[in-house]
C-alpha cells in the first residue's frame, strides 16, 4: 500500500473536531445569563413554569445580542442574505406571497397534527399540554410577525425561493416547484414541529427540580452531589 508520509503529517495535525456553529463566547454568554437566573430564582423560590420560561430567555437574549454584535453572524455569506441589496418591493412581493402561502399551510398541518394526536395533550411522558399552551399564545405574534418578516427579507436574499417558496408554488399551481425541495422544507419542519414542543414541554420540571434543591449538607452527600450536577446539566441541555 502507498503511504504519504506528508499526507498522513497534515492529518495528523489537523483538528478532528467540526467547526462549531456559533463561537465559545455564544455559549458562555447563555450559560452567564441562565446562572444569574437560576441565582435569583433559587433566591426568591421562583421554581414555576413562567419562571423556567423567563429562564430560557435569560439565556437565549445574551446569545443573541453576542452573536449579533459581537460575532456578526448576520454578515456571513452562509445567511443567503446580501446586505447591500434593495430590490424593489414589486418585484419580490409575488415571492413573498407565495413563501407565506406555503409557511403558514405548514404551520397549519403542525397545529392539525398538534391537535389531532392525543400525544399532545397527555402528560404521562412530558408536560406537552404546556407546550401546547405557549404555542396558543405566541401563534397570533409570529403569524403577524411573519409578514413584515418576509417581504424585509425577500427584498434582500440571494436567492428568496426557499422551502416555503416551493410549498407554496405548488399548492398555488405555479411553475418551478421543486419536490425535493418540498420535501426538506417538510422535514425540517417535522423535526422543528416535534422537538420545540418536546424541549418545551420538560423545561419546567428540570427548572423547578433543581431552583427548589435544598442544598443544605450538598457537599457530604456524593449521590445527592452527582444529582444536582447532573440536573444541572439537564437544565443547561
Amino acid at each position: 500500500m502507498y503511504h504519504d508520509p506528508a499526507l498522513a503529517e497534515s492529518a495528523a495535525k489537523a483538528d478532528p473536531r467540526p467547526r462549531s456553529a456559533v463561537s465559545a463566547g455564544v455559549g458562555f454568554a447563555g450559560l452567564a445569563g441562565m446562572t444569574a437566573w437560576i441565582i435569583f430564582a433559587h433566591v426568591y423560590h421562583l421554581d414555576g413554569p413562567y419562571s423556567a420560561l423567563v429562564n430560557v430567555a435569560a439565556c437565549a437574549v445574551p446569545m443573541v445580542l453576542w452573536s449579533l454584535f459581537v460575532d456578526k453572524v448576520h454578515r456571513n455569506p452562509s445567511t443567503g442574505i446580501d446586505w447591500a441589496a434593495r430590490r424593489p418591493w414589486r418585484e419580490t412581493m409575488d415571492i413573498s406571497v407565495t413563501k407565506l402561502t406555503g409557511l403558514w399551510i405548514t404551520w397549519g398541518g403542525i397545529a392539525a397534527i398538534y391537535a389531532l394526536f392525543r400525544v399532545w395533550s397527555d402528560t404521562r411522558f412530558a408536560n406537552f399540554p404546556f407546550a401546547m399552551w405557549c404555542f396558543e399564545m405566541v401563534a397570533p405574534a409570529l403569524f403577524a410577525l411573519s409578514i413584515p418578516y418576509v417581504l424585509w427579507l425577500d427584498r434582500r436574499m440571494v436567492d428568496p425561493r426557499d422551502g416555503s417558496w416551493h410549498l407554496g408554488a405548488w399548492l398555488m399551481g405555479l411553475e418551478g416547484a421543486d419536490k425535493p425541495a418540498i420535501y426538506n422544507h417538510l422535514r425540517s419542519w417535522a423535526v422543528k414541529g416535534f422537538f420545540l414542543a418536546f424541549m418545551l414541554s420538560i423545561v419546567p420540571p428540570g427548572f423547578g427540580d433543581f431552583v427548589a434543591w435544598k442544598t443544605d449538607g450538598l457537599l457530604q452527600n456524593p449521590v445527592a452531589l452527582a444529582n444536582y450536577c447532573i440536573t444541572f446539566m439537564f437544565v443547561i441541555d
